[in-house]
C-alpha cells in the first residue's frame, strides 16, 4: 500500500463480521523503520438484515431437469453471505421438496 503525503487510502477494506469494540491497527512493515503503532478509535459493526434469494426457471416442463439456487445475502450491501456458522453457531441447510400439482 502506498502512503502519499501521510495518507494511506484503503479502497477495498471490508469488515464482514458484526461485533463491538473493533479497532484498526496500523503498522509499517516495510521499509524497516522505527514507527509507533497507531490504533483507530473503537467502533461497532451492527448486524445486517439478511434475505433468502431463490433463482430458478419460471417455466418448467414435467420432464425437464432444472437447477435451483438458494443463498443468503445482505439486504443493504447485496453481498452473498458465505459463512453464517461463525456468528450463529448453526448450520443453514436449505431444502426443497418435490410436490406434484394436484
Amino acid at each position: 500500500m502506498a502512503v502519499v503525503d501521510g495518507w494511506a487510502n484503503f479502497t477495498n477494506l471490508a469488515l464482514t463480521h458484526s461485533g463491538y469494540y473493533y479497532k484498526l491497527q496500523f503498522d509499517v512493515t516495510y521499509p524497516d523503520v522505527e514507527f509507533e503503532t497507531l490504533e483507530s478509535a473503537e467502533f461497532n459493526i451492527m448486524v445486517e438484515d439478511l434475505e433468502a434469494v431463490v433463482t430458478m426457471p419460471t417455466v418448467i416442463e414435467a420432464t425437464d431437469e432444472f437447477s435451483v439456487e438458494i443463498y443468503l445475502r445482505s439486504v443493504h450491501s447485496q453481498y452473498r453471505v458465505t459463512d453464517v456458522y461463525w456468528k450463529v453457531c448453526k448450520a443453514w441447510f436449505p431444502a426443497a421438496n418435490k410436490q406434484p400439482k394436484q
